[in-house]
């Protein structure tokens, strides 16, 4: 089963639809410039790539967070980033918790997870 999920994990990845969702001109140096650069999508609960993001951060703690599209349906009106004051590097897990807000990126398995400030929670995928 974990080879099928695989399969097409790596299909989904190439299929069109997954190039569809781009960084807005104007975001190329949002969250760079960390010793960690991660980029990836959030996704729809149909799976398919809805909003482009990048994750930076450093060993040391001090990260960044960027969504670098528009997503109305979402309440993202234009591409934006935040910085964060503290991302504990645990193994493959890279992760920001404020309050009830959360951001896990797992390098090892290539998957993301954001919790919003209301508890809503997003999956997505880190592709680079």
């Amino acid at each position: 089963m974990r080879n099928l999920y695989f399969v097409i994990s790596v299909l989904f990845l190439t299929s069109p639809a997954f190039a569809e969702i781009k960084p807005d001109a104007g975001t190329d140096q949002l969250c760079t410039g960390f010793e960690e650069t991660l980029e990836g999508v959030w996704v729809d609960n149909k799976n398919r790539p809805v909003l482009a993001f990048r994750f930076g951060s450093n060993r040391g703690g001090v990260g960044c967070y960027a969504w670098l599209n528009t997503l109305p349906s979402w309440n993202i009106e234009a591409a934006g980033a935040l910085i964060l004051p503290r991302v504990n590097w645990n193994g493959n897990q890279r992760k920001f918790r404020s309050g009830k807000a959360e951001l896990l990126f797992d390098t090892g398995t290539g998957g993301a997870r954001l919790i919003n400030l209301e508890g809503r929670e997003a999956r997505g995928k880190i592709i680079q």
